[in-house]
């Protein structure tokens, strides 16, 4: 692989767990974590979410790191559902989505 050929996310475009979009365009010049998860999973789902929060508590006060979890299964994981978990799981949604 050439040092100038990166690999490109494809255009997206999702509501997060409050009703706003987000799209690629939101992580402009910006550095995401992400990761993927679903609300009704009772194990390492849980695990990760909790280190997503550590690592948001962490980088709170950097407005270059920006956070996205993706759900796996969006016919479950509605809006209403993903404020429920963020709520449940102390998820602050001012850096991330």
């Amino acid at each position: 692989m050439d040092d100038k050929e990166f690999h490109k996310i494809p255009e997206f475009s999702f509501q997060n767990q409050l009703g706003e979009t987000v799209t690629n365009a939101t992580f402009n010049n910006k550095i995401y974590i992400a990761s993927f998860f679903f609300t009704t999973c009772a194990d390492i789902c849980l695990q990760m979410t909790d280190n997503m929060r550590k690592l948001q508590k962490t980088y709170t006060n950097q407005d270059d790191i920006m956070f996205l979890s993706h759900t796996v299964i969006p016919s479950v994981d509605n809006v209403k559902v993903l404020k429920e978990y963020g709520d449940r799981q102390s998820i602050d949604p001012k850096n991330g989505n």
